[in-house]
């Protein structure tokens, strides 16, 4: 018997999030499961790493604020030990959590494919199969990592060029009369529009930075799913994402906002209350909470993450389904599956 077809016709955005709390329900337990596995054990190390290394630095900030007058130097030779360690565990952390993150990802995305297509996949297998990925999946972060960071150095680079021209061609005459003393008013009212140029320079330079981010986060949007279904290799998966999301690409991108905007009301907004909370912990206190608070960051992310690449993989399906007529290709294979077997 063939599988069901994941999502028979094209669905809206709210059609799509309908399914995605549907199927989150409907396995909330498989699916949270699978997250904690990593995450859990991540939270942990997260919160004793973390914890530890924040005291020593609480401890430096009390001190430094209650005795004023104590010499600097000798300060940063009592604690200097701490500052070593303290980068170690944040390295540690970080290099941890993505290959956390990974895993995790990965696993749920199997698992979300395996349940829209009626499979009965337990949480090891979910795992197994999802680490099988894994490698393709760090090439992919890179190649997308690589690709960002040139384009976005690229169009900076345009913006500084753009803007030295302007300010050489266009006010360096009244430019070079504020500078010598002139002070007359054409010196003056270049002066003030260079400032104004610069500004709005640099607020472009920041708008540029996060731009090429967010576009071509949207293009590859799907790949994950691409890759983990489909076996495609690192390149291969962001070359089909980006045909997928060919001519829908405001579409996800206003899908992914909705679910950034959910992901703050699930993981955002209790984190920041523990934080303001943690503001009126006396300072003894404060490293051990803030460890506290790293590790809870994480255990919400068992709730969150599930939702997130049922969703994910909900709109993978949907793209394929518009751009490349999955629902036919599943109804054939389904009718010629039931003529071989009459």
């Amino acid at each position: 018997m063939q599988n069901p077809i994941p999502i028979p016709t094209p669905l809206s955005l709210g059609d799509l999030l309908d399914r995605a709390f549907r199927l989150y329900r409907a396995r909330f337990g498989s699916m949270t499961l699978t997250a904690a596995v990593w995450l859990i054990p991540f939270s942990i190390i997260s919160a004793l790493l973390t914890g530890t290394v924040m005291s020593d630095y609480f401890a430096l900030l009390q001190v430094m604020t209650t005795t004023p007058n104590a010499d600097p130097n000798e300060l940063l030779s009592q604690f200097s030990s701490s500052i070593p360690q303290f980068i170690l565990v944040i390295f540690v952390i970080v290099i941890l959590g993505m290959i956390v993150q990974g895993a995790v990802t990965l696993a749920l995305t199997r698992q979300s494919i395996s349940i829209l297509q009626d499979e009965r996949l337990t949480v090891g297998e979910s795992i197994r199969q999802g680490l099988s990925r894994f490698w393709p999946f760090v090439g992919m972060i890179i190649a997308q990592a690589i690709a960002i960071f040139l384009v976005t150095l690229v169009m900076i680079m345009i913006v500084v060029v753009a803007v030295m021209l302007i300010a050489f061609v266009g006010v360096a005459g009244g430019m070079s009369g504020l500078f010598d003393g002139a002070g007359d008013a054409a010196g003056i009212a270049a002066g003030i529009g260079f400032a104004f140029l610069f500004m709005c320079a640099y607020l472009l330079m920041i708008l540029l930075m996060l731009v090429p981010t967010i576009y071509l986060s949207a293009r590859w949007v799907v790949a994950i799913p691409g890759l983990v279904e489909q076996e495609w290799g690192p390149i291969e998966a962001l070359r089909r994402s980006w045909a997928l999301t060919t001519g829908n690409v405001w579409r996800c991108l206003f899908y992914t906002t909705l679910l950034y905007i959910l992901s703050i009301v699930i993981v955002g907004v209790p984190v920041y209350i523990l934080q303001f909370g943690a503001i009126m912990m006396p300072p003894a206190y404060l490293g051990l909470t803030t460890g506290v608070i790293s590790g809870v960051s994480s255990l919400f992310s068992v709730i969150w993450q599930p939702f997130y690449m049922a969703a994910i993989v909900l709109l993978y399906y949907d793209l394929r389904v518009r751009q490349e007529g999955f629902d036919l290709v599943q109804r054939i294979d389904r009718l010629d599956a039931a003529q071989e077997i009459e």
